[in-house]
């Protein structure tokens, strides 16, 4: 992968490093929505759902999030060409030594004993999100580590855990709990624009 320098990087933050679209450098990562009738999000931009929920926008969800979901890809993408064709994502690029990638099952395993919808419950959350924090390069390396574990017992069945998002195997119908999962990690990773409103010059096409 080419070196990545300041001239490249269109934003940055604590969380997420997205780079010029025209920059054939770093790796593709998309936000996937529901068409909606009149309405063109790769013309308009994507709106946080904070932001939506100030512009009273019924958009269907209770909890309203500071930030913009986008996939971790199971690979390192760097050409559009090489992901399957669809038509209702809107792709970025990131710089992957400076984006950092969560684990989403967090979101559905984790129940603090909070009021929700309250502050009290989104922070949280937010702070178990933050235990399962790495970089994307980071995430890839694992994803690939755990592909090379192979399950040779057909009375064995894969776990992740969702801190380290590392693979390990138990044994079947075991028990296990919180923060391991049987989701795999790499369909079940996300990156988290804090950007309110990310608009198409922020586009690869």
């Amino acid at each position: 992968m080419m070196e990545i320098t300041d001239e490249d990087v269109k934003y940055i933050d604590p969380y997420v490093c997205i780079l010029h679209p025209y920059v054939n450098k770093g790796v593709i990562v998309w936000h996937s929505y529901e068409k909606k009738e009149g309405v063109d999000l790769k013309e308009e931009g994507i709106k946080s759902g904070y932001l939506l929920n100030k512009e009273m926008c019924n958009y269907g969800r209770i909890t309203h999030h500071p930030y913009i979901f986008f996939k971790a890809p199971e690979k390192e993408y760097t050409n559009i060409g090489e992901i399957t064709e669809c038509n209702n994502r809107i792709y970025i690029r990131v710089d992957p030594d400076r984006t950092f990638i969560f684990s989403s099952e967090i979101r559905s395993r984790f129940r603090p004993p909070c009021y929700y919808p309250s502050q009290a419950y989104d922070l949280r959350i937010w702070q178990e999100l933050l235990k399962s924090r790495k970089t994307l390069r980071e995430y890839f390396f694992i994803v690939k580590e755990n592909e090379e574990i192979i399950n040779k017992n057909i009375d064995d069945e894969f776990l992740y855990n969702l801190y380290n998002s590392r693979k390990c195997v138990i044994p079947k119908n075991g028990f296990f709990e919180y923060p391991y999962d049987k989701s795999n990690i790499k369909f079940n990773s996300e990156i988290l624009v804090f950007i309110q409103h990310l608009t198409q010059d922020f586009f690869v096409n």
